[in-house]
């Protein structure tokens, strides 16, 4: 057993458990002292959940502001008072054969501006059920005991929405090629059989679910493992759509609003979360793997480095690096009124590898420190107060904004 990892695990979080226990057990497994994660997952969503362990928690702030991207499995004719699957479900809507050929005839055109309108930033409602706080408590715990509350919004952007592929009782080729009467019979047919028969048509959209059948919060249509979430759902539509946000926007509540454009109304089935920033799902391990992977003591973390590589970088010398550790600030003059070179703005330049300090001040002035290749922590870039623009060339401080190491390291 490894002791004491520090770094960022990135897990394939399955449906189930909750964020929160997905921490808890890899702080367990690897025996730290301290750990976070990046944007939480509810139970019923699974997909990339980053884990950040001992000092590595203190970059969160500094990486958890990236774009993240969805896959969203959509049941339109479905609606939920918790906006999914999860939720008190009714399906008294439906979607007849007239709106489904309105809205996917051709190239499901319709659908596909509906979720081109959102890109962009956006107004968003916030989920009933959801873990926001109003007046101390979780909005969640107001809907459970049926107490009142006022709205809440937030703002959000949407940097991009693909449909992937849509899913009913007649495929896109019959709805292409068969007359308009015969289809409407075939929908019809299709599904009053599905009803009779207590089934709905099996989704071949997504991947199979990866779930922790055993976990308490497990939802009952989850009971056996060969039975998919969607199989006892009753939905005459799916849609498989990609989303591209802003930290802390509700997919659910996309989905909601996405039915609600339709008029057919909408809710999510499945939610799989495939990349944040430049962390992908595919080198993420499930819970399982890094058990067997910690036992054989390979747990090995990701490269903060490549985690924070958007930031511009400076390359810290012994000393240098003792003087941002101590809380010392560092002061940059005009070579010419510089007592030493390695005090000289030119010197601080020459120490930056990828950005100039005019374009580091516009950007909020905040680069990653590096030690001989290796993360050490975030330092601030500013032009100091007593600069003037009668000043010639401004005097630049740089200082330790947070670091992984302290003094005992060095």
């Amino acid at each position: 057993m490894t002791r004491n990892k520090q770094g960022v695990y990135l897990v394939y979080k399955s449906i189930g458990p909750s964020s929160f226990a997905c921490v808890a057990q890899m702080q367990r497994l690897l025996q730290a002292d301290k750990a976070g994660h990046l944007g939480t997952l509810d139970p019923f969503a699974e997909g990339l959940l980053p884990i950040f362990l001992n000092r590595a928690t203190r970059m969160i702030p500094y990486v958890e502001n990236g774009t993240k991207t969805y896959r969203a499995l959509a049941a339109l004719g479905l609606s939920s008072d918790s906006l999914d699957v999860n939720g008190r479900l009714s399906s008294a809507s439906g979607v007849s054969f007239a709106k489904f050929y309105e809205l996917f005839q051709g190239r499901a055109e319709k659908v596909v501006q509906a979720l081109q309108d959102f890109v962009g930033v956006n107004r968003q409602e916030i989920p009933l059920y959801s873990a926001k706080k109003v007046k101390g408590r979780k909005m969640y715990e107001y809907a459970r005991r049926q107490i009142d509350l006022e709205k809440q919004y937030k703002t959000i952007t949407v940097e991009k929405v693909k449909l992937n592929g849509w899913q009913s009782y007649i495929s896109a080729a019959e709805l292409r090629d068969l007359p308009y009467a015969e289809a409407e019979s075939l929908y019809n047919r299709r599904k009053a059989l599905l009803q009779q028969q207590q089934a709905w048509a099996r989704n071949c959209l997504f991947p199979p679910a990866q779930a922790k059948l055993a976990d308490k919060y497990l939802p009952e249509y989850l009971a056996a493992a060969e039975i998919a979430a969607w199989s006892k759902v009753p939905c005459d539509v799916y849609l498989d759509i990609e989303f591209t946000v802003s930290k802390g926007a509700f997919i659910r509540a996309l989905v909601h609003e996405l039915g609600c454009r339709l008029q057919t109304g909408a809710c999510t089935l499945r939610l799989l979360r495939t990349r944040i920033g430049e962390m992908q799902l595919e080198q993420a391990n499930s819970e399982l793997k890094w058990q067997e992977l910690a036992a054989a003591g390979q747990a090995e973390p990701l490269s903060l480095r490549r985690l924070l590589a958007d930031y511009p970088i400076f390359n810290c010398d012994a000393e240098s690096l003792r003087a941002f550790v101590c809380g010392r600030l560092l002061t940059f003059y005009p070579k010419n009124a510089a007592e030493k070179p390695e005090f000289s703005t030119e010197y601080l330049q020459e120490k930056i590898t990828n950005a100039n300090l005019s374009s580091i001040i516009k950007q909020g002035g905040l680069l990653v420190a590096l030690k001989d290749d290796e993360v050490v922590g975030m330092l601030r870039l500013a032009v100091q107060d007593s600069a003037t623009a009668a000043q010639a060339e401004p005097v630049y401080v740089l200082k330790a904004e947070r670091m992984l190491l302290s003094h005992e390291d060095i």
